[in-house]
């Protein structure tokens, strides 16, 4: 067993769990949801906000996946932590809620850092 494998795999549970919450939240209680999404991206897409959210908690859910399997580890890691820096950057508006993400972003940096691409954890 590496030294980094029992750290990698709760950082992959942990950031797995996050992305898994949010997309269920989201596609069981959208209406919770939709209003954290910048008004510019619905223009910027032209599409409703409510089907944007849906595709959104999709991907999300294969993320987590993902992030669970731990296949090509780095790349979910680093998708995790654009994703989160992302969310982050687009809804500073909402900083009071949206500031726990730059410590999950950097629970992806860590991910990213401590995995390799030709291994699973």
């Amino acid at each position: 067993m590496r030294a980094f494998a029992l750290p990698v795999i709760v950082l992959r549970t942990g950031l797995g769990l996050v992305f898994a919450y949010a997309a269920v939240g989201a596609l069981i209680q959208a209406e919770v949801w939709v209003d954290y999404l910048p008004d510019f991206l619905r223009q910027l897409l032209g599409i409703h906000r409510y089907a944007f959210l849906s595709v959104f908690a999709m991907f999300e859910l294969v993320l987590a996946a993902w992030l669970f399997w731990g296949g090509y580890l780095r790349w979910s890691a680093g998708l995790a932590f654009v994703v989160l820096i992302g969310i982050t950057a687009a809804n500073l508006d909402l900083l009071d809620v949206v500031f726990r993400d730059l410590g999950l972003a950097t629970a992806a940096l860590a991910l990213f850092v401590l995995s390799r691409e030709d291994k699973q954890a």
